[in-house]
């Protein structure tokens, strides 16, 4: 790739980047408040890649007594930047689908190459009383030890 089609790669990669951080509290605050009015107490996403492939393993959500529960499964509107143009739009989308469609986002954005080698696994939890995203994380990893002796 020249130099000048890499910069401009690089530059809409960086808008693009904005753009997601621009549109992220309103997606956010659109999924809480729809787990929230279905009384959803917290919600986990399990994730686990390695061998350079990786998949979400599921999404639980948990009622107040720790119960688990249903997701809502109405359509909600969320806004999503088109990488090549830039332009910001309206997306319909299941809580399902745009819960996953987040969390990778986060994943993407702190742990990008998750999923390749030896990879990594772990939970996101999402907490609508105080729209709190945790991440635990763990990486893999081969380790070996060198010995060596002579007699």
């Amino acid at each position: 790739m020249s130099d000048d089609r890499m910069a401009a790669y690089e530059a809409k990669q960086t808008r693009f980047d904005q753009l997601i951080a621009e549109t992220l509290p309103h997606n956010k605050e659109v999924i809480f408040d729809v787990l929230a009015a279905a009384g959803i107490d917290h919600v986990e996403v399990e994730f686990d890649g390695y061998g350079d492939s990786g998949a979400f393993e599921g999404i639980k959500a948990f009622s107040g007594d720790n119960e688990e529960a249903a997701l809502p499964t109405h359509e909600i509107t969320l806004k999503r930047p088109i990488f090549d143009t830039g332009i910001i739009e309206e997306k319909i989308s299941t809580p399902s689908d745009a819960i996953e469609e987040m969390v990778n986002d986060f994943l993407e954005a702190t742990r990008s190459g998750w999923e390749n080698n030896e990879g990594a696994f772990g939970t996101f939890r999402l907490t609508p009383a105080n729209q709190s995203i945790k991440l635990e994380y763990n990486e893999r990893f081969v380790d070996t030890t060198y010995h060596e002796h002579e007699f």
